[in-house]
């Protein structure tokens, strides 16, 4: 009777633990950058990126090949359609040899991910 009700304990534990991991909730989408852009002062060059962004810390990642390669604080607006890949950058007035700096950033579901503070 003891191996039993620590088999079911064990059960409970381990439910609880995966439950508590599946409420962070992360969306991650794939985007292909046609020309340099940067975020938060971090030069991201052509190609194509993972983009996660974090519900519980706002938090966006560019990713690329299991690596983050640039991170930024993010807040999530709603939009009407759904997206593929669209971001939107914003030239930099006083500098026209940088690159365009990264403001918004579409996520799955007709999300969209606004950059709060680029540092750039």
């Amino acid at each position: 009777m003891k191996n039993i009700t620590n088999r079911v304990a064990l059960f409970l534990l381990i439910g609880a633990i995966t439950s508590g991991i599946g409420l962070a909730k992360t969306s991650r989408k794939g985007v292909t950058f046609t020309q340099p852009v940067t975020l938060n002062g971090t030069l991201l060059k052509r190609g194509t990126y993972q983009v996660a962004f974090d519900d519980e810390t706002n938090q966006l990642s560019i990713i690329r090949r299991r690596a983050v390669i640039a991170t930024a604080q993010a807040r999530v607006e709603k939009t009407g359609g759904h997206a593929h890949g669209f971001y939107e950058t914003r030239a930099d007035a006083n500098d026209s040899t940088r690159p365009p700096a990264l403001v918004t950033i579409a996520l799955k579901h007709g999300n969209r991910a606004t950059i709060v503070n680029n540092g750039d």
